[in-house]
């Protein structure tokens, strides 16, 4: 035996294997039950991993969300034949069903696409399963004791399309003149895509008749899914009729803006026009589960830049009395939000050396709904340069009053009156110091020149559009540092911001009348509020309210704000001006998180409202 050849120790450990292994055989209970712990997982059924069984119901239940409201909208369209104003309710539902679908899509596409950790077993199952084309169905090899897979279609002028489907086969709705990509793996992690296998599906015909039936497995449900194909004419969009479906899905994707989505029916529709955009659109059945075309784009040109017309301009520079409104943005849900709440007056923040074209898209959605922009220059973290803060003029030219873009319109009355000059540039979080610091009174300085700079650029063009200046600091640094810079700093602004949030707004802005004072500046220059707002997340508590219950149902917001509002009016009197709350929405879906930051909202996330809290601003809006 090999033992003979060991000593000591060594000898003694191989007779003890030995002997073990001899147990072993001759003992059948042991050695099954060491059979049994070796292969039992090699009989385990592997189901979808919970994640992403979670995400694509989630993704399901949102493409019918959107399908539903899209009809919806499409038969209070029909009912009110169109009517200016009708069907605002069905119109918002859809944008907050679309968005809701796109989140969940691009959740599901995160949890399909990630490659996720390697278990123990996963090499056995996930083995790479064999796919193959057959007209327009979809065969793979099954991968024994594998519940699901992940199917990717990737489409071009798309992002990938995922979906989690079971069995071996699957027959993906048609999307005519493209070829379409398709891969397929194992829903376990770590494993493989397939080979990948393209089908070309064929053009939709030019007459408006049904998309032809597939020629392998087809049926009027796979017809009803298909993809319209989708052309831009000049700036009018076409597409053929699709198995007689009536009603359709039109996603919009404007540069810098989220996806808007609305219903659509017919053949052919003409989006209105966003001047100097090249914009996306795409289009699908108002059927669950159909296919989206691909992408086309028109590019618009930009708005015509004539004079404008000759004869004296309106002097609004200044605020013109107590001017409620909000602060707003640029996504499509906000633009819903706006309108819905009855704002007059939207603040919104572009970057000061952004040029004057790049408001356009924006002051043109919210004048068409007859909302005006208070624009906000904003430069955070620093201060902005001499051209930078020249530029300003070029957004007043255009804008402000009898402005370049107002001059073939009759809404002119919506020109912009201020632009804010910076967003709480005195406070320290943005530059880590404090005042007391010498860079912080030097900033202050620098500060007061820009402006100064800006506002005689401004003044140049002719257009009466004021400048508003950040004001705020209680110890009194601020001020000093730019009235030592510009000591007639009053005459070059038209007021002064105060954002004056929670219990302490009081002294904040007695802080702020005292300051301006001691320094000479005019007395009646106006104090506009761009931010006050409260936190509120209905029964759930945030994390900080700045000294206001952090608890706060919608009621007792509600009758904060009436309150706030009698008590600021009654402290600054005739020179309050701008009073615009923050924000139109929540940053968060209602109970996801405890940061106060999230829930400033004057109606929830996906647009829905804030009971009395949000009835206490459309009332206070309607002033």
């Amino acid at each position: 035996m090999l033992t003979s050849s060991l000593r000591g120790p060594a000898r003694q450990l191989a007779m003890f294997l030995g002997l073990l292994m001899l147990s072993l055989a001759f003992s059948p209970s042991a050695g099954a039950a060491v059979h049994r712990k070796i292969h039992r997982n090699a009989h385990r059924t592997v189901a979808v991993p919970a994640a992403l069984k979670a995400a694509a119901a989630r993704s399901a239940r949102a493409d019918h969300r959107l399908v539903a409201q899209a009809r919806g909208l499409h038969a209070c369209l029909r009912k009110s034949g169109g009517r200016a104003g009708a069907c605002t309710g069905s119109r918002s539902a859809v944008q907050s069903a679309g968005h809701a679908f796109t989140l969940a899509q691009r959740a599901l596409a995160a949890r399909a696409a990630a490659t996720g950790r390697r278990g123990a077993y996963s090499s056995f199952y996930s083995r790479t399963p064999a796919l193959k084309a057959s007209g327009y169905k979809l065969n793979w090899t099954s991968v024994p004791r594998v519940r699901g897979y992940v199917l990717v279609a990737e489409v071009p002028g798309q992002g990938n399309r995922y979906s989690v489907v079971h069995g071996t086969s699957a027959t993906p709705p048609p999307v005519p003149g493209v070829t379409v990509t398709y891969l397929i793996r194992t829903a376990v992690h770590s494993s493989h895509w397939s080979n990948p296998v393209k089908v070309t599906y064929p053009p939709a015909p030019p007459a408006p008749t049904p998309t032809p039936t597939p020629p392998a497995g087809g049926t009027e449900g796979l017809n009803l899914r298909a993809a319209p194909e989708l052309r831009a004419s000049g700036q009018a969009l076409t597409w053929n009729l699709v198995a007689g479906v009536s009603s359709y899905v039109l996603m919009t994707q404007v540069p810098g803006q989220g996806e808007a989505f609305t219903s659509v029916s017919g053949t052919s529709y003409t989006p209105p026009a966003v001047p100097g955009k090249t914009v996306s659109y795409s289009i699908r059945t108002a059927i669950a589960g159909s296919a989206w075309a691909p992408n086309v784009t028109i590019t618009y040109p930009a708005a015509p830049t004539e004079p404008p017309p000759s004869g004296p301009s309106v002097g609004v520079g200044a605020s013109t009395g107590f001017q409620p409104g909000i602060n707003s943005g640029t996504n499509a849900q906000d633009y819903v939000g706006a309108t819905f709440l009855g704002a007059k007056i939207v603040r919104i923040e572009m970057p000061i050396g952004a040029p004057a074209s790049a408001l356009e898209s924006t002051v043109a959605n919210y004048a068409a709904r007859g909302i005006r922009v208070a624009p906000l220059a904003g430069f955070y973290g620093k201060v902005p340069t001499p051209a930078e803060a020249q530029n300003l003029a070029g957004w007043a030219k255009m804008f402000g009053p009898g402005g370049t873009f107002w001059a073939k319109r009759t809404d002119g009355r919506l020109a912009i009156q201020t632009i804010e000059f910076g967003n709480e540039t005195s406070a320290g979080y943005q530059y880590h110091d404090n005042a007391g610091d010498p860079s912080y009174q030097e900033r202050a300085k620098n500060y007061a020149l820009r402006l100064k700079e800006a506002a005689t650029a401004i003044s140049g063009t002719g257009v009466n559009v004021g400048l508003l200046a950040v004001s705020e600091d209680w110890t009194g640094d601020w001020m000093n540092g730019m009235f030592s810079a510009v000591p007639n700093l009053g005459s070059y602004i038209t007021g002064w911001i105060s954002h004056p949030y929670g219990s302490g707004w009081r002294s904040k802005v007695e802080g702020l009348i005292k300051q301006a004072a001691a320094h000479g500046a005019p007395s009646n220059l106006p104090i506009d509020i761009t931010e006050w707002g409260i936190s509120t997340d209905g029964a759930s508590c945030v994390n900080d309210n700045y000294g206001l219950n952090p608890c706060m149902s919608y009621a007792e917001a509600g009758e904060v704000l009436r309150k706030n509002v009698s008590e600021i009016k009654g402290l600054i009197g005739s020179r309050l001006g701008l009073f615009l709350i923050y924000q139109v929405r929540d940053q968060l879906p209602a109970g996801v998180s405890k940061d106060r930051e999230a829930y400033f909202g004057l109606l929830q996330h996906e647009g829905q409202p804030k009971g009395a809290f949000t009835t206490a601003v459309q009332e206070l809006l309607a002033l």
